[in-house]
């Protein structure tokens, strides 16, 4: 089954004519969510942060590979572990840009949403500021995707 809709242009009554205004306002909100759950992001970031450098001490003596940025190693199982420097630079960073309520990059949003879809607790999914969990979750899949 298809189904197709034509949808109208309309330029009327609140239309926005400045596409560089409705951006700004679009970026603001997007500010404005994000520092709205940070308290619940800074910690779930923390919480995974503290879950890879464990994981890395538990396997220093079963390390396969370090070129520096990368170092894997076996696990007893045959499967492979990793912990890659850059993304744990980007959670390091993430944290301090949340603390001062500034701009995530594309390498953050993807430790922000790594930390809240592994977090090992459960995080409360309950509204902030009079934003709903679901925005915030669109808004980091939006900035993921769109950088």
């Amino acid at each position: 089954m298809t189904l197709t809709l034509l949808l109208p242009k309309k330029s009327g009554k609140g239309a926005d004519l400045d596409i560089d205004e409705a951006r700004q306002r679009n970026f603001e909100r997007m500010i404005s969510i994000v520092n709205a759950f940070s308290p619940r992001i800074i910690e779930s970031l923390k919480r995974r942060m503290q879950a890879c450098q464990q994981l890395l001490i538990n396997h220093v003596n079963d390390i396969e590979y370090n070129d520096g940025r990368h170092i894997h190693w076996k696990r007893k199982d045959g499967s492979f572990g990793c912990f890659h420097i850059p993304s744990f630079e980007a959670m390091q960073s993430a944290l301090e840009k949340l603390d001062k309520q500034a701009l995530l990059t594309r390498g953050e949003v993807d430790q922000v949403l790594k930390a809240l879809l592994n977090d090992t607790e459960e995080i409360s999914h309950e509204d902030a500021k009079g934003y709903k969990w679901s925005e915030l979750i669109s808004i980091l899949c939006e900035s993921h995707v769109l950088e």
